[in-house]
């Protein structure tokens, strides 16, 4: 089992993915102390203080992590009325950009097992991995 600490960037308040990158720096300036951060895209979505589009800010928390560590990210997508909520099921923007090494995305979704099944039906089973 590997122990790990991460710090994710917040739908709302001070850690956007900005703030919580100048938050980082200054762990490692004043404490020497190199923390990777877990994007999450629809907090990104909610609490954009710099207007990067999703893939610029993600490569940007990629950066964060050791090479010998493998990244995980969340991914979700918010109600069409109320976008701070997940959806209970992924829509046809499911899948999460590409990335220059491998990510290890949580999906996020209120129906849990049968968002997976749905998404068993309606993608070739031999693209996805489901852990």
């Amino acid at each position: 089992m590997r122990n790990r600490l991460t710090i994710e960037n917040e739908d709302k308040g001070f850690f956007s993915v900005q703030n919580i990158l100048l938050f980082r720096q200054y762990l490692i300036d004043t404490y020497d102390v190199a923390i990777p951060i877990c994007y999450d895209n629809l907090h990104d979505v909610c609490n954009n203080t710099c207007d990067n589009d999703v893939e610029t800010n993600m490569n940007l928390c990629l950066e964060t992590w050791p090479e010998d560590v493998e990244p995980v990210f969340h991914w979700s997508e918010g109600k069409e009325d109320k976008m701070r909520s997940h959806r209970d099921y992924y829509t046809d923007n499911f899948f999460p950009p590409m990335a220059y090494r491998s990510i290890k995305w949580e999906c996020e979704v209120k129906a849990k097992d049968y968002a997976i099944c749905q998404l068993l039906e309606q993608h070739e089973t031999k693209n996805l991995l489901v852990a």
